[in-house]
């Protein structure tokens, strides 16, 4: 079974840098999928760099601040993970 990670973020500010890291050290995720959902700079220089520095990491933007049930949604809709787990930014 495939298990995949979904992260929304919205100005999360320096817990998405922790939530992150702690999520690059977890065995067994096939797929990351993070949402930027609006972020400042920061917030969107981290989510590029993870992407960047991690093949199973995808990055969905440009959709601007949808909220977390449709940013989720349309994160679930690209996914190809048997099974989902929806996580917020500050789960460490």
């Amino acid at each position: 079974m495939s298990v995949g990670v979904i992260i929304v973020s919205y100005r999360t500010g320096a817990v998405l840098a922790e939530c992150l890291s702690a999520l690059a050290d977890v065995s067994g995720v096939s797929e990351i999928i993070l949402v930027d959902n609006g972020n400042d700079a920061a917030e969107t220089q981290a989510l590029g760099a993870f992407v960047a520095a991690h093949a199973q990491a995808r990055l969905l933007r440009g959709q601007g601040n949808v909220g977390f049930s449709r940013a989720g949604n349309l994160a679930a809709a690209q996914a190809k993970s048997d099974l989902l787990i929806f996580a917020n930014p500050d789960v460490v």
